[in-house]
């Protein structure tokens, strides 16, 4: 380069420095315009101060320069040098062979294939490198002005729209590789905004600094591989691996291996409460739950836990229902023992209770005796004790509670009377009867 821009200069001062009228040396060579020369054979130097040297160069434009075989520079202020080179646009200049600058102040260096297929620079104010190609491998545009510097495009780009704008040929994929020479101890990184923004590569692989934030928008995102949050995934079953909490609106579980429906099966080996009661006092946790010393060593599947808690609340649902109905038999063999009272309300027997259900508003068909009847019971409010039989004798009836307190107590007038419960809570209440055919107790339900 140094020898070629040496030789540029001394044929400069040449032409310059020799009389105003043109120097024309060896043979064919033709120098018609001012000051201009030409050295070699069969090269032309028509433009004003221009220069034609080696084999059937042409410099045609005012102060230009054509030097080497069949070379051309055809503007003001252009130089063509090489094999087959040609500068046509105004201040250009096309060093190699077979290359061309057609745009203003574009610049081309390098080698074309042949005359047919020049390396070409049609972009004004640029350099264009390349090799063995019409197209420049390297771009660099203007910059703005002063302080400013240009873009760099690689590849077909002649309108680079970055600082770096690379773009693939059609048969081959776009990439940039940043190799250390030493891989073992050097690494491979970019800086991006400042020194604390970077993508490293090493031995132990990729990494991204960012020191505030750092964000991944798509409409998918996919990783092949483990991911570790806060932490090195070394799980062998798990692709992601958190060291810290995780806040979400939503989780889906999309693979569930079995559900506790099981449970409520007829042949479902229930455990009794009793064998229960034993092995909590043994275990100091549930059957099938994980003790507290696996919990806190091993920790647990969240899918497992979920079925295994299902499970539990299933079973306990079991229990209830077994007690319920305890509870309903227990009442059923409660409700068939009635007590007497005396007139100041203390309990003095307990026997059977004769109980007869009406629909509302339906007199009682079946009495016990069939003295009375008694309607409608159950109740929601108001009931009426009917004398059926006609008698002169008086007739006492005593309303309690089930705890034997005396809520109302009267003696007929007529042939029935009417009691009222609207201002007493549902339950079950006894009416002690006492009239001609003796001693009688119903049972009165208020709901």
């Amino acid at each position: 380069m140094k020898k070629l821009i040496s030789l540029v200069l001394f044929l400069f001062l040449l032409g310059f420095a020799c009389p105003s009228q043109a120097q024309v040396q060896y043979n064919g060579c033709s120098a018609t315009g001012n000051n201009a020369s030409a050295i070699g054979k069969q090269n032309t130097a028509s433009g004003n101060n221009s220069l034609a040297g080696g084999y059937t160069t042409q410099a045609t434009g005012s102060n230009s320069l054509a030097f080497g075989y069949n070379s051309k520079a055809t503007q003001s202020t252009t130089t063509a040098m090489g094999n087959t080179a040609i500068a046509s646009g105004i201040g250009s200049m096309a060093l190699g062979n077979y290359v061309k600058a057609n745009a203003q102040n574009a610049f081309v260096f390098g080698a074309g294939t042949t005359a047919g297929y020049p390396l070409t620079n049609n972009t004004a104010n640029s350099i264009a490198l390349g090799v063995n190609s019409n197209i420049p491998t390297l771009l660099i545009t203007k910059a703005l002005n002063n302080n400013y510097t240009g873009k760099v495009a690689i590849g077909a780009v002649t309108n680079p729209q970055a600082k770096l704008h690379l773009k693939s040929d059609s048969n081959e994929d776009a990439g940039v590789m940043i190799e250390p020479t030493d891989k073992n101890s050097h690494k491979a990184f970019i800086k991006l905004f400042d020194g604390a923004h970077m993508i490293t590569a090493d031995n132990g692989g990729l990494s991204f600094s960012a020191p505030k934030a750092m964000s991944l928008k798509s409409a998918n995102i996919t990783f092949s591989g483990k991911v570790g949050i806060n932490t090195i995934n070394e799980v062998n079953d798990y692709a992601l691996a958190v060291d810290g909490g995780i806040i979400s609106t939503k989780v889906f579980i999309k693979e569930v291996k079995q559900w506790p429906d099981h449970v409520f099966a007829s042949d479902y080996p229930l455990m009794g409460l009793k064998d229960l009661k034993q092995y909590l006092s043994d275990h100091r946790h549930l059957p099938g739950m994980p003790s507290e010393k696996e919990m806190v060593s091993k920790g647990y599947d969240l899918n497992e836990m979920q079925a295994t808690l299902l499970q539990k609340i299933e079973e306990l649902t079991l229990y209830m229902l077994m007690l319920q109905d305890q509870i309903c038999e227990l009442r059923q063999k409660q409700d068939s023992i009635v007590f007497a009272y005396d007139s100041n309300g203390n309990r003095i027997s307990r026997s059977l209770a004769f109980e007869r259900i009406l629909p509302p508003n339906a007199p009682n068909t079946t009495t016990a005796p069939a003295a009375y009847t008694l309607f409608p019971n159950p109740t929601s409010g108001e009931f009426t004790v009917q004398q059926t039989l006609p008698t002169e004798s008086a007739t006492r009836a005593v309303l309690l509670n089930m705890a034997g307190t005396i809520l109302e107590e009267r003696e007929m007038v007529g042939q029935a009377m009417i009691f009222d419960l609207s201002n007493h809570s549902d339950g079950i209440y006894l009416l002690e009867i006492d009239g001609p055919s003796g001693h009688e107790t119903w049972k009165i339900i208020k709901k």
